[in-house]
């Protein structure tokens, strides 16, 4: 789950031409554009690049000089939803599915053989006397 901040960045980041090497964007860049500080900057691209929504630019295997958007990073709405939709399926319709097949095959394994709905059961002969009463 993104916070605010990480979805304003991708947000920013998506709606803005990358200017870093032509497919990134440089730290500076994303203060600039967001207002954020230098600090939430770096701590909602570690979470991104985390999540896989951006990858870090480094020349020559050297410290991270920018970040440019992975395919999840551009189409971060569309993974988020999916990964709502399979939440959803996965942790709430499932296991209600599964407790409702359960208790329909409790039923139908723990009625009696031969009952009818339309025809009421008689008690056993032992509990009934000669005049029909129940004793």
């Amino acid at each position: 789950m993104l916070n605010h901040r990480c979805r304003k960045i991708l947000k920013i980041l998506n709606s803005t031409q990358p200017t870093y090497f032509k497919y990134g964007f440089s730290k500076a860049d994303i203060c600039r554009l967001s207002g954020l500080t230098e600090y939430d900057v770096l701590s909602c691209m570690f979470l991104l690049k985390r999540n896989g929504y951006v990858d870090y630019i480094r020349e020559d295997n050297g410290p991270v000089s920018g970040y440019w958007l992975t395919e999840e990073g551009k189409f971060y709405r569309v993974f988020a939803f999916k990964n709502t939709a399979l939440y959803i399926l996965k942790y709430i319709l499932a296991p209600v599915i599964v407790a409702l097949l359960t208790t329909l095959v409790t039923l139908y394994v723990t009625a009696p053989t031969g009952a009818s709905l339309s025809q009421p059961q008689q008690p056993p002969q032992s509990l009934q006397s000669s005049d029909g009463v129940r004793h």
